[in-house]
This record gives structure tokens, C-alpha cells and sequence, in this order.
């Protein structure tokens, strides 16, 4: 990706990460792996990025806000 003058200060990209789950899935914090995406989560939105679980195209839309 190579950012000409123009873009400079616009945001040109934002990270996304879904966690696709099935409709009856319930988070579970114990389990050490939807632990350590619940972390990957955190992590990517602290840093400005879009993430989340979503159980349903429209959950995935909210989280990369396309509404």
C-alpha cells in the first residue's frame, strides 16, 4: 500500500476480526479458546479496530458498523 500526499492524515484501512459462531453458541470464558479470542478481541479494538462475535450477518454488520 503506498500512501500518497493526498491521503496523509485519512484513514485508508481499519483491521476487522469476526468470530463466526452458531446461533445457540454462548460465550463461555472458561473455555480457553473463545478466552483467548475474547483477548484477540480486546485487542484489536483497543488498538482501533473492528472485532467481535457474531452469531448472524446482521451482528457482523453492527460490529464493522455498516449498520
Amino acid at each position: 500500500l503506498l500512501i500518497t500526499p493526498e491521503w496523509v492524515g485519512h484513514t485508508v484501512g481499519v483491521f476487522a476480526a469476526i468470530e463466526c459462531k452458531s446461533d445457540n453458541w454462548a460465550i463461555n470464558i472458561n473455555n480457553k479458546h473463545v478466552a483467548a479470542q475474547a483477548r484477540f478481541i480486546d485487542l484489536v479494538t483497543r488498538n482501533g479496530g473492528f472485532a467481535g462475535f457474531a452469531q448472524s450477518v446482521s451482528e457482523a454488520r453492527r460490529i464493522l458498523r455498516l449498520g
